[in-house]
């Protein structure tokens, strides 16, 4: 659930979708080929993986460390595996290292870095469904499944286990979304609730596999609580 406004983010918590949209279209998130294309390197594991696998984080004028999951922010950059514990330990010291400077970690961090993914995901949706990509609910769901090649699954978090099985079912072997609520889908697609839909094989499919990959990574595990950012937060280190 998203709580908190990022500082000095492009992406706000509960943004409007014409400005998700907006946002999503100009980060270049269709992965264009360019020079600085490649692998970085996680601060915490040291192991190199592509961009698309780990999340960027800058520094504000202030100092404050700042997720950047559109990748455009100016400065220098430090990258993270998109994993709990390996945030937690980002957190606990690795930041610093990685930005060779004093630093300030907001107790809002890993929450705000899941509301923005969340965001993403949701103006995704939003766009998928402009271009005629989404088949929502069941109806809809059976007629994509019987004319399109479906490239994800997308159910609500809160969905009875039987809905969850029924569109499994149906689209036999396809990855499935299951990170937002029913009412965080309905905002998605401009409705009250939405509990299924399946979205055709594509660029859009892709990039919402992409961004429910980083942001299930970040998901607190069941002992740990609430999503705030661990021990080491909300001062200068």
């Amino acid at each position: 659930m998203c709580r908190r406004e990022p500082a000095n983010s492009d992406w706000g918590c509960g943004a409007e979708m014409a400005e998700a949209v907006e946002n999503i279209i100009g980060d270049g998130l269709a992965h264009r080929p360019t020079r600085d294309d490649g692998l970085r390197r996680c601060v915490v594991t040291r192991s190199k993986r592509p961009r698309a696998e780990l999340l960027r984080y800058v520094l504000d004028p202030e100092g404050r460390v700042t997720p950047d999951v559109a990748e455009r922010l100016p400065g220098r950059g430090v990258w993270v595996t998109p994993d709990h514990t390996i945030f937690c330990k980002a957190v606990a010291g690795r930041f610093k290292a990685g930005f060779k400077a004093d630093i300030n970690i907001p107790s809002s961090l890993l929450n705000d870095t899941i509301c923005l993914l969340d965001d993403r995901i949701t103006g995704l949706l939003g766009m998928a469904r402009g271009a005629g990509q989404v088949g929502i609910g069941w109806e809809q769901a059976r007629e994509f499944a019987r004319n399109r090649v479906i490239g994800a699954v997308v159910v609500a978090s809160d969905a009875a286990p039987a809905s969850r099985i029924r569109l499994e079912r149906l689209a036999r072997g396809v990855p499935v979304i299951d990170i937002l609520s029913g009412s965080s889908l309905g905002r998605a697609f401009g409705r009250d609730q939405v509990v299924n839909a399946l979205v055709t094989r594509g660029k859009f499919s892709d990039m919402l596999l992409r961004e429910a990959a980083r942001r299930r990574g970040l998901s607190v595990p069941i002992d740990d609580g609430a999503a705030t950012t661990p021990k080491g937060e909300g001062s200068k280190t």
